[in-house]
């Protein structure tokens, strides 16, 4: 009996000897990983976010000597898209500051954007920031809380040079002002690469005082286009550093003059807690735009103060917004113009989070101006209301008024002149069609199962304007009109 209970004792040591030599080689690997990076995780002066990726060959370890040119470096080191994927934004920013060759892209002070192109810029986890929404928000985090630490100097430099790059564009105007403050007070602004971004932060936005001495000063200009530093001095420390104090004190203080039409046109206060644009139609700054995205990436409200924004605040914005109307100019194709300019828009976004949505577009619908100096934004705010998101927050009773009033408001631009018979009626018919169709009122549902071309209309706004069938579309209009007034009688 005591032969066989040392036998099992023996046999369990074994066992329990096995599993240890187990876990030992399974924890080995991550430690001597974690050993490697430690000068990176200490920089950092955050946690290291639990779904970080761990490179399975580094500098460092035996086999990365079997990778000895650039290109097998960087194959090695790109992350499996089935994790990728699934990785946080703050994970993949990680995977970039763990990149072997991340600090690579420092070395040459001269040289900076080749340096990022030929390395950072063909990695799958740059690629697939670019991808996040909020990848320049977790950068801006991570420089925030960014420390100098012994041996990893470059590092600090290598993650200005990122943030400078096409990610920055993902940064409203007010987060590039909090961006420079920030830059301003806890940076050397000595450094090249600090100095880099501080002008790339003006320079995505045209800031129009950097725009006119860059006209001056072919050596900054060469600079911020190419990050060539070998002529930089002090001429041009001054600009950047005078412009960016400039850029940081920078307020639309006269906004609301510049929108005095729009603001009549409403009939309403406008909301506490509106947002100004920073740039907009009819400053110089505006002026200097060569592109559309240029203005739109100029036009997005910063995202911490849309959270806090009333929803008629954030209605506001749209209202607001500078090719808010121009949703309305294309006639027949309403749709695929609101698809391409307001959806878009972080305010949109934001307004369809927003359960009292429909209730603050009703309380407007109601009091806007019929005939106004702004003859597109009552129409553009049909377009807007008629989105089946908002329409299907109305109960039976509210969708009656909103058809009601269509029918009102149109009265009153047909009473004018100046607003009669114009082609935009149709946008009141779209709205007061797609109101019925969400209510799913009977006797229209009925009509709309035998008439292709209504379903094409309330789809798509499109209405088809040959002569030869013109008659026709005026008709199925008729029809919106006739069933939108039995439905409010009803």
């Amino acid at each position: 009996m005591k032969t066989k209970f040392c036998n099992i004792g023996f046999l369990f040591a074994i066992l329990l000897g096995s599993l240890f030599s187990c876990s030992q080689e399974d924890t080995n690997p991550d430690s001597r990983y974690m050993d490697l990076i430690k000068g990176k995780l200490d920089c950092m002066n955050m946690p290291r976010p639990e779904d970080s990726f761990d490179y399975p060959v580094y500098p460092g370890m035996e086999e990365w000597a079997s990778y000895p040119t650039l290109n097998l470096q960087m194959a090695v080191c790109q992350i499996p898209s089935s994790i990728l994927d699934s990785m946080s934004t703050q994970a993949v920013v990680q995977a970039i500051w763990e990149h072997p060759l991340f600090t690579d892209i420092a070395k040459d002070e001269g040289n900076y954007k080749s340096g990022f192109e030929n390395i950072i810029a063909k990695t799958n986890a740059y690629k697939e920031l670019l991808m996040r929404e909020d990848g320049a928000r977790c950068l801006l985090e991570r420089y925030r809380k960014v420390k100098f630490v012994s041996g990893q100097e470059l590092l600090p430099k290598a993650l200005e040079i990122l943030l400078s790059q096409e990610v920055l564009y993902q940064l409203s105007y007010p987060e590039r002002i909090d961006l420079m403050r920030s830059i301003l007070k806890e940076k050397d602004r000595t450094e090249i690469s600090t100095l880099f971004l501080t002008g790339q932060i003006m320079y995505g936005v045209y800031f129009l005082p950097l725009i006119e001495d860059l006209k001056s000063d072919e050596i900054l200009s060469a600079f911020l286009e190419t990050s060539a530093s070998g002529q930089i001095g002090g001429r041009q420390l001054d600009i950047i550093n005078t412009n960016a104090e400039l850029f940081c004190t920078y307020q639309n203080d006269n906004f609301e003059d510049m929108i005095k039409d729009r603001l009549d046109c409403m009939n309403m206060s406008r909301p506490k807690g509106s947002f100004n644009y920073y740039v907009y139609p009819g400053m110089k700054e505006w002026s200097v735009f060569t592109a559309t995205w240029q203005m739109v990436s100029t036009s997005q409200v910063p995202e911490p103060l849309l959270k806090g924004m009333s929803t008629q605040a954030v209605i506001q914005a749209i209202w607001e917004y500078p090719f808010f109307i121009e949703i309305g100019f294309q006639f027949d194709h309403y749709v695929v113009s609101f698809r391409n300019i307001i959806e878009p828009l972080n305010a949109y976004k934001e307004l369809l989070l927003r359960k009292d949505a429909a209730y603050c577009l009703l309380e407007r619908y109601r009091l806007v101006h019929s005939i106004a100096a702004e003859i597109w934004h009552p129409k553009a705010l049909e377009i807007l209301f008629s989105q089946e998101a908002f329409l299907s927050q109305l109960d039976y009773k509210e969708k009656k008024e909103v058809v009601r009033l269509a029918f009102e408001k149109d009265q009153i631009r047909q009473d004018n002149p100046a607003h009669a018979n114009s082609l935009t009626r149709e946008i009141s018919w779209f709205l007061i069609g797609r109101v019925m169709r969400n209510a799913e009122y009977a006797p229209f549902m009925k009509e709309m199962e035998a008439n292709e071309a209504l379903r094409v209309f309330l789809d798509t706004s499109f209405l088809d304007r040959r002569v030869s069938v013109y008659e026709q579309s005026r008709v199925l209009l008729r029809k919106i009109i006739d069933y939108g007034e039995q439905f409010i009688k009803e």
